[in-house]
């Protein structure tokens, strides 16, 4: 969620600071508020040139105060329960993009940085997960670290790539891609279910 669609109860909490690379921000509003189920939350600041500063808040008697507090989990996490096929992107931005277009997506707490965990991957089991990788080698090596915590899981995965030239599938969908082209991309790597056949089509 922006901050826009961010519920109020959970940004209006007072701050107390905001630290970004030793700087406190507390004047300025965020670009991006990313709120995960647990009470932390997640502000993002863009700076310009393509640049951007993350800090981590957690919610305590009332306020939102600095740092992270716990396993923040996964962006989203509450969503993993209500379907059997979840998408599953690197980053916050990338998983409201696909939610908007009505799909259950969720996404890593750290970016590139930090594959799920094992537990994070176990609330897969019996599920399918479709990983929207970022073109660059920070976001394969991530896709696979992430499949080998799904394979322990016995979570079955697919990577799911944006047509060129689009960076990320929140690029894809910026430039105008439907539920459909996405539909369609998942498709190409999901092999189909099988068909089950009756004993009047054998007859036949």
């Amino acid at each position: 969620w922006n901050l826009e669609r961010t519920p109020a109860s959970l940004v209006s909490p007072p701050r107390t600071s905001r630290p970004a690379n030793g700087k406190h921000m507390k004047d300025r509003t965020p670009d991006r508020i990313h709120v995960y189920a647990n009470g932390n939350r997640k502000l993002r600041f863009y700076l310009g040139d393509g640049k951007k500063i993350c800090a981590w808040e957690h919610i305590e008697g009332g306020q939102w105060v600095d740092k992270m507090k716990g396993d923040p989990g996964l962006y989203h996490q509450e969503l993993v329960a209500l379907a059997d096929t979840v998408f599953v992107s690197e980053s916050e931005t990338d998983a409201d993009a696909l939610c908007d277009l009505g799909f259950i997506a969720c996404s890593t707490p750290f970016g590139a940085q930090t594959a799920m965990s094992l537990e994070h991957a176990k609330l897969f089991a019996g599920k399918t997960a479709i990983l929207f990788e970022h073109k660059d080698e920070a976001g394969k090596e991530l896709s696979e670290k992430c499949q080998k915590r799904l394979d322990q899981a016995g979570a079955a995965n697919y990577v799911v790539k944006p047509p060129a030239p689009h960076k990320d599938i929140r690029d894809y969908i910026l430039a105008g891609a439907t539920k459909a082209d996405i539909e369609t991309l998942v498709a190409a790597v999901v092999p189909p279910e099988p068909k089950l056949i009756s004993a009047e089509d054998l007859e036949t």
